[in-house]
């Protein structure tokens, strides 16, 4: 279930991201500097609500991921942190005036906990998983071959 949903939130952030690139290309043939700051702000409103669905994604993902010892907690505080942050930029009218501080908020956990994720990812996460999927891999060669051949 948390698997599901995480994967949700996921495919919604990418989709969200994916739609808000496309308010950008418009702005080449674009001249007058409202316009083209129109459709920045459009591209950056879009990319906030993204965000808002990855920081969903990263609380669910470490309630899935709680094998590894801090780094749930590091992922669940940068989800929160994403959320504080759009929540923030959508709310305050003076964001400027605070968005160092909101800067700082979400870099540190996402340094912290993001790439401390990718890397376990990386060197340790998929140690036995990479065993499977090379017997896998042979066993499925073996098989084409001897379909293929015999």
């Amino acid at each position: 279930m948390l698997t599901s949903a995480s994967t949700f939130f996921r495919i919604m952030h990418a989709t969200i991201m994916g739609v808000a690139v496309f308010a950008l290309p418009p702005t080449l043939s674009m001249t007058a500097g409202e316009d083209i700051l129109s459709q920045v702000t459009l591209f950056n409103t879009m990319w906030l609500i993204g965000l808002f669905f990855f920081g969903v994604h990263l609380i669910l993902l470490s309630r899935i991921v709680k094998a590894i010892r801090i780094i749930p907690y590091l992922l669940m505080l940068a989800g929160t942190m994403y959320i504080v942050d759009t929540g923030a930029h959508l709310l305050l009218p003076d964001y400027d005036a605070y968005a160092t501080v909101f800067l700082t908020l979400v870099a540190i956990p996402f340094v912290l906990g993001e790439m401390s994720f990718a890397l376990w990812l990386l060197f340790r996460g998929g140690r036995n998983s990479a065993a499977i999927a090379w017997s896998s891999l042979r066993q499925s060669v073996a098989w084409y071959l001897n379909a293929r051949f015999m």
